[in-house]
């Protein structure tokens, strides 16, 4: 039925790496027929992992960015496509992957701003004992701003679980 299609929905993937349309086209062509084609948008957030604009003072290594973490993007998306194939709109909001913290505070506020998206959903993550308490508050922040607004955030770790962050 319509509620487990997602129709009307849109959905957003926070990422932190590039992907081609072109794998996320095959992928959903072979699950949903020739003439399904994904509704992806894409929203780069300080230039995104290509062209970045790395915020002053931080760093967002080359080896870090381009395409060195499309597994993970394509994995987001496909999930997401897989749970909701009727989604009205999937964005894709993109970040370089940088050092302290930045550009992923940026990206979410971005979405925050924007207010578009329904349902939020993110597979990257890092231990809270590695970020600062500046780096929690804004998040939390921006997530409470979120909730607020009725967009509902997910987070999945699918590593190492719960162990994650176990020292």
């Amino acid at each position: 039925g319509a509620l487990t299609e997602g129709r009307g929905v849109k959905l957003a993937v926070f990422e932190l790496s590039a992907y081609q349309h072109s794998d996320i086209v095959a992928w959903a062509q072979t699950f949903y027929g020739p003439n399904y084609n994904p509704p992806l948008e894409d929203v780069n957030v300080d230039g995104g992992p290509i062209a970045s604009q790395c915020p002053v003072g931080d760093q967002c290594p080359p080896e870090f960015n381009g395409y060195s973490g499309d597994i993970e993007v394509d994995a987001d998306i496909e999930v997401q496509l897989a749970a909701a194939p009727a989604v009205s709109k999937l964005i894709v909001y993109n970040a370089p992957n940088d050092f302290n913290g930045q550009t992923e505070i940026d990206e979410y506020t971005q979405i925050a701003k924007d207010n578009v998206a329904d349902v939020v959903s993110s597979s990257w993550s890092v231990c809270e004992q590695d970020v600062s308490a500046g780096y929690v508050k804004a998040e939390n922040l921006i997530f409470q701003q979120m909730a607020l607004q009725g967009q509902s955030v997910f987070g999945a770790e699918g590593d190492t679980g719960a162990f994650l962050c176990i020292r």
